[in-house]
């Protein structure tokens, strides 16, 4: 059945709206403050800052749970993995979500290409024909079922809290 999904992936901005709004502090990672990579500073009353600058940058060190929680919050659900992939393949089934040819530096920014992320909507040409953008580099995303390898793949290494430099 159709379904919606956002044209763009969450902002730094975006999240610590969602943190400030919902006082769910558990949903909060010590990673976030970190300026390079996300900008997201506790404050001492309790509430958050962004980093100048990074506004626009889409949001890192989510937790699965939190990201549920920011999608439940505006009344939506993360996508399922075929969600995620007809968004990002189309109906023609292309290979990238802006089609066949490899990736560039104009279409996404991929294996450290611009030394951190870059803000959301920054790659036009690597936007997907329905008008969704970012769904290829950049960052990692959520999706509401249970991660299983393809066949022949390798294991995804998962985030760990006690490792940040992964």
């Amino acid at each position: 059945p159709g379904y919606w999904i956002d044209r763009y992936p969450v902002t730094v901005a975006q999240f610590a709206a969602f943190l400030d709004e919902t006082g769910l502090d558990e949903h909060y990672a010590e990673f976030m403050a970190n300026p390079h990579e996300c900008g997201i500073v506790a404050r001492a009353d309790g509430g958050y800052d962004v980093v100048p600058g990074r506004e626009d940058h889409p949001v890192v060190y989510v937790s699965w749970q939190a990201a549920a929680a920011y999608a439940a919050w505006h009344d939506k659900m993360l996508p399922t993995e075929a969600q995620w992939e007809r968004a990002a393949r189309g109906l023609t089934g292309r290979t990238y979500p802006w089609g066949d040819e490899p990736p560039t530096l104009e279409r996404a920014n991929f294996d450290y290409g611009y030394g951190g992320t870059t803000p959301v909507g920054a790659f036009p040409a690597g936007a997907t024909d329905e008008g969704v953008f970012d769904l290829a580099g950049n960052v990692k995303e959520w999706c509401r079922d249970e991660y299983h390898p393809y066949p022949g793949g390798a294991p995804m290494l998962a985030f760990d809290a006690a490792t940040p430099d992964l």
